[in-house]
């Protein structure tokens, strides 16, 4: 089912079932058609990924003091780009396959991979006593999640990150209008597929709703070259934000 414009939600158990089912997925030479979903553009995957990373990496500012937390961190994908030395790197994903894929893939001693929903991470960052991160990754996350979450999810920042925090957000968002998947069988991926295609606009909107004290710094599509992008409906867009004191 294709639902536009309006605000309908989407079971979390159903996208739990398509993670699942991505794990076998996997393989070695082309490992982050796992978790971008182009499954019949191997080649594309690899090509955005290392524009992705080409474009972002040096904005993120990462040293010897860097606390990350990567939401959505799937098979560790960002874990593999960062290969300076940082003080922590914390790895959260929905999924148990992709938090073992990505754990044989990142051994590094200051690296860490946790599987659990985001939804719940509030919750393990105060009973675990974590220090608030300086740097905050959530690539294709909020796209799963329904607006109370991502609201929820926001509200939440100033809790876990640290004064003049930076965080990188980056989802696929309606170039148009607002697109919902609910039982909508793809047939490139060959399973039912359920998400939440916000426009940028909204995303702003939450944003400066739920988390008041940070202020975009950079924002707008994220590829410059057209043929990185094969979708018409929907196009990845990105926003750098920073918590200010």
């Amino acid at each position: 089912m294709r639902i536009k414009g309006e605000k309908v939600d989407i079971d979390y158990s159903k996208t739990k079932e398509f993670f699942d089912s991505r794990e076998n997925k996997y393989n070695e030479e082309h490992p982050y058609v796992t978790t971008m979903y182009q499954d019949a553009h191997p080649q594309l995957t690899d090509e955005r990924n290392r524009a992705e990373v080409e474009k972002i990496l040096p904005l993120l500012e990462l040293g010897s003091t860097s606390r990350i937390l990567d939401l959505g961190c799937g098979i560790g994908r960002w874990a593999d780009a960062i290969q300076c030395g940082v003080e922590g790197y914390l790895g959260v994903d929905f999924s148990k396959g992709f938090i073992e894929i990505a754990k044989k893939r990142n051994r590094k001693s200051t690296f860490e991979f946790v599987q659990m929903s985001v939804c719940d991470f509030g919750e393990y960052f105060r009973t675990h006593g974590l220090q608030p991160f300086n740097r905050l990754i959530a690539a294709g996350i909020l796209i799963y999640l329904n607006d109370s979450d991502v609201e929820a999810l926001f509200q939440l920042l100033p809790e876990i990150l640290a004064p003049d925090a930076i965080a990188y957000l980056r989802e696929p968002v309606g170039v148009q209008e607002r697109l919902t998947l609910r039982d909508f069988f793809s047939q490139e991926l060959n399973h039912d597929y359920h998400t939440i295609y916000r426009t940028a606009e909204e995303y702003c909107s939450i944003m400066k709703k739920a988390a008041p004290d940070f202020k975009i710094l950079q924002s707008g599509f994220l590829f410059d070259r057209p043929q990185l992008n094969n979708r018409q409906e929907t196009s990845q867009y990105y926003y750098l934000i920073k918590r200010m004191r």
